[in-house]
């Protein structure tokens, strides 16, 4: 570490002397590497073109050298003393560090060299260990061979933003430079002893393919997303559901082809995966991907299985989407009312699931500005549930809302949601529905008196 800050503190008296240290221990090796990628993170002023030349060849000759594949270099050393394993990473997060941003990006007479380094590595870093309840997407990121594919793709980004910007956004050919190596990468999650990083990453990293190649991802898809190689289907649906956007051909392939129902019925999927694939659907309905009178549509095969984790996880979700700024708010709210209708078809609240549900659903709530007919009956099948899941607080503040503009039909799903649920909080939604019926006059004074009531029953004086 000493030897790391020196270098740090006096860059210049070593970067064009660096391969005199190729032969030392790779402890110190690795400091050289993190030194001076530290010092690109951080912005330093520094003739960085002249360093990047001798840092790559740096990191070229030292993964060139036999002796730095040797198993005995792979071993685990005590005192978080570095091994080859953090080395391979080191140089990756450097060669990321040093294209991932437009910005801050190194000359791109350095990208071959950068491509022959990674090309190198993934020849010969073997892949982590997978076992069927790993946690895919973070041993990929993490382990030394996944560090070197999250380098290769932002060198391929990079090298692909730069030919759109010279041949009016085409970068075919950078593809075609590059493709080999994707293909070869594909290939070695089928071989006898099959790695499963890139799996994981491709999917992962779904938007970026799609730029890159759409051609080659579309038309790769049955490899990627393999059933009968159960693992690596494992690990390319945990790398598809960390990805934020969803995509329609994907989406409709993965849904042709049954991999969602497949993803939620698998017991070795953990849950949070099996909520992200219930707010693909849930996006998907919503940007009208599919329509839940289609006969293969996937947000009623959800609403029919009656899960309880499913739809409090697909209610969830869509309460979150409540402050959308896109300008769409309106069809939104249709496709909720529509969806809200298909719910209470299903559900029993007579039992206490369905009561759950119910309650859950009170968080649709806060989509009413305005009460109408279609929106009440959907509002009073509901509140009087709020608090059986704990959702008092939020339908109060939306019958708050609605006292604004309709005091009485306000009063009339207060009155509701009192029938099982009289929490007084959050106190100032409280008091703005008391003062918005008391500005009635009498017959708003008299209904504010009688909701007070039901909490004095209740042994809450606190509205009174």
């Amino acid at each position: 570490k000493t030897f790391k800050q020196i270098i740090k503190a006096t860059p210049l008296k070593f970067y064009n002397k660096l391969t005199r240290f190729s032969k030392l221990d790779l402890a110190y090796i690795y400091e050289i590497i993190e030194a001076y990628r530290d010092l690109w993170t951080e912005k330093v002023q520094l003739p960085w073109d002249d360093i990047w030349s001798y840092l790559l060849d740096f990191c070229l000759e030292i993964i060139k050298q036999s002796r730095f594949w040797d198993s005995e270099n792979q071993k685990e050393r005590k005192h978080f003393v570095a091994n080859r394993y953090w080395i391979v990473s080191g140089i990756s997060r450097l060669l990321e560090d040093g294209t991932k941003s437009d910005d801050h990006a190194f000359s791109k007479e350095y990208l071959q060299k950068s491509k022959d380094i990674i090309t190198l590595l993934l020849k010969n870093e073997k892949g982590n260990k997978y076992k069927i309840d790993s946690n895919a997407v973070s041993i990929s990121i993490n382990s030394p061979r996944g560090r070197c594919l999250i380098a290769l793709i932002n060198l391929t980004l990079r090298s692909c933003r730069l030919s759109d910007k010279d041949n009016n956004k085409d970068h075919s050919e950078v593809w075609a430079h590059f493709q080999l190596i994707y293909d070869s990468e594909l290939n070695r999650a089928d071989i006898q002893k099959p790695e499963y990083e890139f799996a994981t990453l491709v999917t992962n990293y779904l938007p970026n393919f799609l730029y890159m190649s759409k051609k080659w991802l579309m038309g790769n898809l049955g490899r990627i997303f393999d059933q009968g190689h159960y693992l690596k289907w494992l690990c390319a649906m945990q790398g598809y559901t960390y990805v934020n956007t969803v995509y329609q051909e994907v989406y409709q392939y993965l849904k042709d082809n049954k991999d969602f129902i497949k993803a939620l019925d698998d017991k070795n999927i953990e849950n949070q995966v099996k909520d992200r694939v219930i707010q693909n659907i849930a996006m998907a309905y919503i940007n009208d991907f599919e329509k839940y009178s289609d006969k293969n549509s996937l947000i009623k095969v959800i609403v029919l299985r009656k899960k309880i984790q499913e739809l409090n996880n697909l209610i969830w979700f869509i309460w979150t989407l409540q402050k959308r700024t896109d300008g769409k708010l309106e069809k939104l709210t249709k496709k909720i009312y529509e969806l809200w209708l298909e719910i209470l078809k299903v559900i029993d609240v007579a039992v206490i699931e369905g009561k759950e549900i119910a309650s859950q659903l009170c968080l649709w709530s806060t989509f009413v500005g305005y009460v109408d007919k279609e929106n009440r009956n959907l509002l009073l099948e509901v509140v009087p549930y709020a608090a059986v899941s704990h959702n008092s607080y939020t339908l109060l503040e939306s019958i708050a809302n609605i006292s604004q503009a309709q005091p009485f039909e306000a009063y009339t799903i207060w009155v509701e949601m009192l029938k099982g649920a009289w929490q007084d909080y959050p106190e100032q939604a409280i008091r703005q529905i008391l003062t918005n019926l008391v500005k009635q006059g009498p017959e708003g004074l008299r209904k504010a008196k009688y909701a007070v009531s039901i909490y004095l029953e209740k042994g809450n004086d606190l509205p009174h």
